[in-house]
């Protein structure tokens, strides 16, 4: 479903065993790190990027003095690319940190000597930071990752608005981000977004979770980029529960208000339906045009506290000046914080209120799901209405003339008075009155029937 152009992949190796799955894919071409296996005292490790086969993007490998260091650099769709690959040790004693130590000093290096317009660092920094997981202290490989952040001018993505999802590994109840992608500047602007498959749609074999990051690279991708922008969409709700409470409120409404007149009982159905069948939804519209749904739970109050915390980073990016960045930083933390409780809160609400749809639903584990993949903000598909008949499926219009024949047969045994009340004056009026042709048309029907 989605197009990889290049693929980054850490641990290799199983065991004392090497992984071969280039034979499998021959419109890749691949670069690979070997990890020491003096006195075979670790198992695991290596490095391997795979490039798809493209005349936009020629790479080569460059010398790296640690084994737990993958660096290529070139050209990619007319920018000047290079990306860093890195395995950090996940021993936390001393021989670890020791080697973590001398991985920290020689990418510091090729950092500092970076020509490439475009600079990535990612993979497996065994990292914990505290601003993504709150539960978790700084550690030493993260304590590493800020300092490179502030001192580099890079941009950790994990931590960005353009990330969606949090945590890189999991095991069972264990979870953990420890995967990282850095950026520079330049490559934070091509950024469209960072996705991490935390429900392992994509790849369920590994306890790391896919990282995808995209990227608008070339003359094509800057053109037909836009910022996204939110929409609403209204539709009707059709499924049986939301049209059974429509009748049941309608009929409320008419015998409490006694309604006699046709305008009257017209305008309550207009009422009731504004109120239970009118769905509204709204979604991002894209550069390419994809829509997403946005959670339920999503404020105004958020958003503008989301924009707020964009607009600090923005300046925070820009800021040279030491006592300023000091000051930026601890406002966007402020914001973070404050972003989370509220989200946090709107959730809380919104669980609350699907707790109370389940508890009433008759079908409760597909309840469940729908309802899960809604605060997840997953896109559900509307079911359709199905017609049934002597137990066969019938097609809409078959349906729509087996109604009407019933209802005919139904109504030519009684006295019928409809064409004294329903008058072409009267009919007009209401038929005109109506602003959506559907509904003209519906109305225009019906009092046909009924006339008839």
């Amino acid at each position: 479903e989605r197009k990889y152009n290049i693929v980054c992949l850490t641990e290799t190796h199983h065991h004392w065993e090497r992984i071969y799955i280039d034979d499998k894919l021959d419109n890749f071409s691949s670069m690979r790190e070997e990890r020491n296996r003096e006195n075979n005292i670790k198992k695991g490790g290596g490095l391997k990027i795979l490039m798809e086969k493209n005349k936009s993007s020629e790479f080569e490998k460059k010398r790296s003095e640690s084994r737990e260091i993958l660096e290529i650099e070139g050209k990619c769709f007319g920018i000047t690319l290079k990306i860093i690959l890195v395995y950090f040790d996940v021993d936390k004693g001393e021989i670890g940190r020791q080697n973590n130590e001398e991985i920290r000093k020689e990418i510091e290096e090729k950092i500092r000597n970076n020509k490439s317009k475009g600079l990535i660092i990612l993979g497996d920094f065994n990292a914990h930071l505290e601003m993504i997981e709150p539960e978790r202290k700084d550690d030493f490989n993260g304590k590493m990752i800020i300092e490179w952040v502030e001192k580099y001018n890079l941009i950790l993505l994990n931590t960005d608005e353009k990330c969606i999802g949090k945590y890189t590994r999991s095991r069972g109840v264990q979870k953990s981000a420890i995967d990282m992608v850095l950026v520079n500047e330049e490559m934070y602007e091509t950024c469209k977004d960072m996705r991490i498959d935390e429900e392992k749609e994509i790849i369920s074999f590994s306890d790391h979770n896919l990282v995808s990051v995209t990227l608008r690279l070339g003359e094509k991708g800057r053109k037909t980029f836009e910022t996204g922008k939110w929409t609403e969409d209204v539709f009707l709700k059709r499924d049986k529960k939301s049209v059974k409470e429509n009748g049941e409120e309608l009929e409320r409404r008419w015998t409490e208000n006694e309604s006699r007149n046709v305008n009257d009982m017209i305008s309550k159905m207009q009422e009731v339906q504004d109120i239970l069948l009118i769905k509204k939804v709204k979604r991002k519209i894209g550069g390419e045009d994809n829509k997403e749904i946005e959670c339920n739970w999503m404020t105004d109050e958020i958003r503008r506290e989301i924009s707020k915390k964009r607009d600090i980073r923005k300046k925070l990016r820009r800021c040279e000046n030491e006592t300023e960045k000091e000051r930026l930083t601890s406002i966007e933390d402020n914001q973070k914080i404050k972003i989370q409780l509220m989200v946090k809160e709107a959730k809380e609400v919104e669980e609350k209120k699907i707790e109370k749809e389940i508890r009433n639903s008759d079908n409760k584990g597909k309840m469940i799901w729908n309802l899960i993949n809604k605060i997840r903000g997953k896109r559900i598909i509307p079911e359709e209405d199905e017609i049934f008949k002597n137990g066969l499926k019938m097609e809409t219009e078959e349906a729509r003339k087996c109604f009407f024949g019933d209802w005919r047969g139904i109504l030519a045994v009684r006295e019928n008075k409809a064409h004294e009340i329903w008058d072409e004056e009267i009919k007009k009026e209401m038929i005109e009155s109506r602003d959506n042709i559907d509904t003209r048309m519906w109305i225009e029907e019906h009092l046909d029937m009924a006339s008839r």
